[in-house]
């Protein structure tokens, strides 16, 4: 019989507590009925105390974990159709029409302070990876990116071929620097504050797409940064490479001096200089490059090359802004070939829309001994998707 009463009493208790709350006056009833559970020696008076404060006490809500975030796919991309006409018309110069760049650039973050970029090349037969690269960042001001991206020198070589005000880079980058720009490897990228920008790395030393052939690296700093004066902003930067033993690079002029037998191996430095200067609708941009090779072979004499361009800038419209480029390369300043060259290019870019550009420009092309007749008109349209 007592059993049956304990039974009763602990029913009536578990019915009572559920509906705590939900009347009013529950509280007298929930003590009154412990009281009589202590008479009836079913339970102590301690016990009634802790039954009483855990009936008092507010319900734990357990809150639902987050829910998982998909990570984030980006894509964009341009495409950029040209024509050029060359007034010689030789073999190597033909009026041409061509797609001179198709891209197509994924990105995203799939985790907290990680991110990635592929850009893939569509312009030719077969697609070419041009960037696949992943950024972390372990801190706000320091991030590490590794894979293959653009090698950090010079403005105009680190620029998307969409953003170039001319149509083409100047043309000495392109004899120093990896074909695209790209090459394999890592770099620490340290932004202790928005206009300063310091970046340190080291690459296989052999451009795109290529196995590395050796366990020579080439190590590169940057520092870059604005500075800003009234309403003139300044955007200066230098920057070094240094590659010894390099035996199976291919920038444009080393490709040439390989030619020679037993050039290679041989050390190799750049240093890079540039500066640009915006002040309301007018610009000015200089940048210099002089690349030194020193063969191993100590019966040849080493080669030091350089290159350097300086350009105008100004807004002619509120949709057209104006260039002139003077530029200068020079393959060996210890002697002067009919390589040796002077460019001036005067051209026009044409926004007409927000995802739509045109750009015209002409070439004056002359050779320090040569006189070849070979200027250029190009024209270009940039599609933005």
């Amino acid at each position: 019989m007592k059993i049956i009463k304990t039974f009763l009493f602990a029913f009536l208790f578990v019915i009572s507590s559920a509906c705590v709350g939900a009347y009013a006056g529950e509280d007298s009833r929930v003590d009154r009925l412990l009281e009589l559970l202590v008479q009836k020696g079913v339970i102590t008076s301690d016990e009634a105390t802790d039954l009483k404060k855990e009936v008092s006490a507010p319900e734990q809500v357990v809150a639902a974990p987050p829910a998982l975030k998909p990570p984030s796919i980006n894509f964009s991309g341009y495409m950029k159709l040209q024509s050029q006409w060359t007034e010689n018309g030789a073999t190597s110069n033909n009026d041409t029409f061509r797609v001179r760049q198709a891209r197509l650039i994924f990105s995203g973050e799939p985790a907290q302070r990680l991110s990635y970029r592929i850009n893939i090349g569509l312009e030719r037969t077969d697609p070419t990876l041009l960037e696949s690269s992943v950024t972390y960042k372990l801190s706000p001001e320091l991030a590490l990116v590794g894979g293959q991206f653009k090698v950090p020198i010079s403005r105009e070589s680190i620029a998307s071929g969409r953003d170039l005000d001319l149509l083409e880079r100047a043309s000495f980058i392109d004899q120093f620097r990896f074909t695209n720009g790209y090459d394999q490897g890592f770099k620490l990228t340290w932004n202790p504050d928005p206009d300063l920008m310091l970046e340190v790395g080291a690459f296989n030393g052999t451009g795109k797409n290529t196995t590395d052939s050796n366990d020579q690296k080439s190590w590169v700093s940057r520092l870059s940064g604005t500075v800003n004066i009234g309403s003139l902003r300044i955007e200066p930067e230098i920057a070094y490479l240094r590659a010894p033993s390099e035996d199976a690079a291919n920038p444009l002029i080393e490709q040439s001096l390989r030619s020679t037998p037993g050039f290679a191996p041989y050390d190799k430095s750049l240093k890079q200089w540039g500066l640009a200067a915006f002040h309301s609708t007018l610009s000015i941009k200089h940048e210099y490059i002089q690349g030194r090779f020193q063969p191993k072979n100590s019966v040849l004499r080493s080669v030091i090359a350089d290159g350097m361009f300086i350009q105008l800038g100004a807004a002619l419209s509120q949709k057209c802004d104006g260039f002139l480029r003077f530029e200068t390369f020079d393959r060996d300043l210890n002697t002067t070939t009919n390589t040796d060259t002077q460019w001036t290019t005067i051209g026009l870019k044409i926004q007409k829309y927000k995802n739509l550009r045109y750009k015209l420009n002409y070439t004056w092309k002359k050779e320090v001994v040569s006189s070849d007749d070979n200027d250029v008109l190009g024209m270009e349209m940039i599609l933005l998707y």
